[in-house]
């Protein structure tokens, strides 16, 4: 019985991505604006997934996993200027994106800073041993802190004031800025507001790897927000000018039934 849950919960969210979307909706209700970011059976499981990561990771062969490494490709021309990197994460979970720097730049020494919700950060912080991994969930902790590049991968969908979290980050001013994995529209409109929905997925599809038996796979709700590509971009350009766009035609989302896709830039402080 578990295995067939599982196998029409997968078939449920394959048909939501690739064919059904997601609709709308004009306002979240207070249940709904509390993200399953938040639901203790997330955090076990990034917690424990992030874990085995380290570990195995350490293994792989990184010209046979390219996609896992895909961030760090096309960040080695940025990565190569200094020994020492000052990094903020935002949104960054347990930390797979150190892990996989560290394994690709081994000659380099990252003092690594994520920014996540509190209970995360809890959760992160008490399990956490790396010297140079620090865990933090609120601004106010690192206006000190002179970052040499900041990354948001998927992140910035999922948080109820993007737009402006994104003109409070440029206060910062870390040298680079990296944004990937994140759905735009690219459609010129005249509402600033973004598109909010309620995006599910499979609690298997959260953290790095695949999911321990231990956990019985099942649906998770986040609110989503699609932000506009149009004015994104001139608030990055108030302070930063573009070095790399790409727009991946591969990976979409689906929304009131049109295809929007995700985006990846690269930014550097003027």
């Amino acid at each position: 019985m578990l295995f067939v849950r599982s196998f029409f919960l997968k078939i449920y969210i394959f048909s939501l991505k690739n064919f059904l979307g997601f609709f709308s909706i004009k306002k979240l209700r207070n249940s709904s604006s509390r993200s399953s970011y938040e639901a203790k059976i997330l955090k076990d499981v990034i917690l424990e997934k992030t874990n085995l990561f380290k570990i195995n990771v350490k293994r792989l062969n990184i010209n046979k996993n390219k996609f896992i490494f895909e961030d760090a490709i096309l960040l080695k021309n940025t990565i190569k200027q200094k020994n020492i990197y000052n990094i903020l994460d935002v949104g960054g979970g347990g930390g797979t994106l150190y892990y996989i720097f560290k394994k690709f730049f081994p000659n380099k020494k990252f003092n690594w800073f994520i920014l996540e919700t509190k209970s995360l950060t809890r959760s992160f912080s008490l399990k956490n041993a790396d010297k140079n991994l620090f865990f933090f969930s609120g601004n106010k902790n690192i206006k000190d802190i002179q970052f040499d590049l900041v990354i948001m991968s998927s992140v910035l969908v999922y948080l109820s004031k993007p737009y402006d979290y994104l003109k409070n980050l440029l206060s910062l001013k870390a040298k680079y800025i990296y944004i990937s994995r994140t759905y735009l529209s690219d459609i010129v409109e005249k509402d600033t507001i973004p598109t909010i929905i309620m995006q599910k997925t499979l609690l298997s599809e959260n953290g790095p790897g695949p999911l321990s038996s231990r956990f019985k796979d099942q649906l998770i709700c986040y609110p989503f927000r699609l932000l506009n590509k149009l004015i994104l971009e001139k608030i990055m350009k108030k302070k930063y000018r573009l070095l790399f766009s790409k727009k991946d035609k591969n990976n979409f989302i689906k929304i009131n039934f049109k295809k929007y896709f995700d985006f990846t830039y690269l930014w550097k402080l003027n």
